[in-house]
């Protein structure tokens, strides 16, 4: 009995010293050193998850505190964005962007110039043609 208690308790005890496999380090928020991501220095506020770079410098980590832990912050560029074109919009794709740009629900059944000139006002209503 005294054996299985000392392996319950060696057991435990590893436990509260195991790091974590997924997410290894922990950041602090105040000056950037990395910890093991272990249960004890986890339940302290200063510090949070890490998933940067193990090896970055001093710098990239205190831009990762910065950015809250999103990685560089990187431009749009409006090349990148591509318009909704309602003209070659399928009835699903128009029925799906009605839905995420301005919440309405289009009914399925509808011809597709029907769905397209409801876009259009929904689209004109909410001023988003020029």
């Amino acid at each position: 009995m005294a054996l299985s208690n000392a392996a319950a308790m060696a057991a435990q005890h590893a436990a509260i010293k195991r790091q974590d496999v997924r997410a290894p380090l922990l950041i602090n928020t105040d000056d950037a050193r990395l910890m093991p991501n272990v249960p004890r220095i986890l339940a302290n506020p200063k510090y949070r998850v890490y998933h940067g770079d193990p090896k970055a410098d001093l710098t990239a980590r205190m831009a990762y505190l910065k950015s809250g832990g999103q990685g560089p912050a990187r431009a749009v560029v409006a090349d990148d964005i591509t318009p909704f074109d309602v003209n070659k919009a399928s009835k699903d794709e128009l029925i799906a962007f009605a839905a995420n740009e301005y919440g309405a629900d289009l009914d399925a059944g509808s011809d597709i110039r029907t769905l397209r000139k409801k876009v259009a006002e929904l689209a004109d209503a909410a001023g988003a043609l020029a």
